[in-house]
């Protein structure tokens, strides 16, 4: 059900042009998310902190904030735009993307180990996953439901494969020294894991670094960067060695962690995450909402 949901709000979105799905979904988004005052204060506090942790930083005014959440939401909205991968899209993804991060990308795979590439909620990395494939890069993407995405064109749509609570199908690409990318949604077990975010306990995603720990290959964290004559560059984080011992996922997804803040703090205007990262509560609530749905709808 949720599948037939899925592709019938993709194929009625995909009569409209990019452009103007993207402005749709940025009014929305600004509508809910900075209208109402509690939840603009909420969001403009969110960045204020962020910020804050930076010791070199200068105090931001509320008017510097708000620009910055209005960017990011303008950027996320041409995300989920380009999720429906029009024509317009895909020649931008492969005519204005710079995949810079490949260098990192062949010299983490020289080992034969496979490599895990990760994508934050970051930039327009809508762009980076097609332009890998136009690329001719050999990557995998684990998804919860690759079914919901069979309005991508075959040779993308077979990138995707559907995984539950096993991570098996990645280790097989992983142990054939393919680079497997990892989305910031999807983890591999029921429980969660706390990993100080900017400071407090956030619940991490770490199938990143279950799959390192597990397959022995390095991480690569991706950040795509727009640039100011609409082009993307997608950038390396930096290779990032899997930790030992028995904190091994504990200790491979902070380092991940501490990667993802210091560019969130750079460019505070590419992080699209608009919910609160330190409510834990909600996170798990809605983390169990999922799998009920996922569970009774398929």
């Amino acid at each position: 059900m949720t599948t037939a949901l899925s592709r019938a709000l993709i194929g009625f979105l995909r009569l409209f042009p990019p452009g103007w799905t993207a402005s749709a979904l940025s009014c929305l988004l600004k509508a809910s998310l900075l209208v109402i005052p509690p939840v603009r204060r909420r969001l403009l506090e969110r960045y204020r902190y962020i910020l804050s942790t930076d010791p070199k930083a200068t105090p931001v005014d509320r008017k510097a904030l708000a620009a910055i959440a209005h960017r990011g939401i303008e950027m996320h909205a041409r995300n989920l735009a380009a999720m429906m991968f029009c024509e317009e899209d895909a020649r931008f993804a492969n005519e204005k993307t710079a995949l810079e991060f490949i260098t990192d990308l062949e010299k983490a795979r020289r080992a034969g180990r496979g490599c895990v590439i990760t994508l934050s909620y970051f930039g327009p990395f809508a762009h980076t996953l097609p332009a890998m494939a136009y690329h001719g890069l050999d990557f995998l993407i684990p998804v919860l439901d690759a079914r919901q995405l069979s309005h991508l064109p075959p040779d993308m749509a077979a990138r995707f494969v559907t995984v539950g609570r096993s991570g098996k199908r990645t280790l097989e690409a992983l142990a054939a020294n393919q680079a497997v990318v990892v989305l910031p949604t999807l983890n591999f077990l029921s429980h969660r894991v706390d990993i100080p975010f900017f400071g407090r306990p956030s619940r991490a995603a770490y199938a990143p670094a279950r799959l390192a720990t597990m397959a022995d290959c390095p991480i690569l964290p991706v950040f795509t960067v727009r640039q100011e004559d609409g082009s993307c560059r997608a950038l390396s984080g930096g290779v990032i060695e899997p930790a030992g011992g028995a904190q091994a996922v504990f200790d491979t997804t902070a380092r991940l962690t501490a990667v993802q803040e210091r560019w969130i703090r750079e460019r505070p205007d590419h992080w699209m995450y608009f919910g609160d990262p330190w409510n834990t509560a909600e996170q798990d609530w809605a983390y169990r909402l999922m799998n009920l749905i996922q569970r009774a709808f398929g």
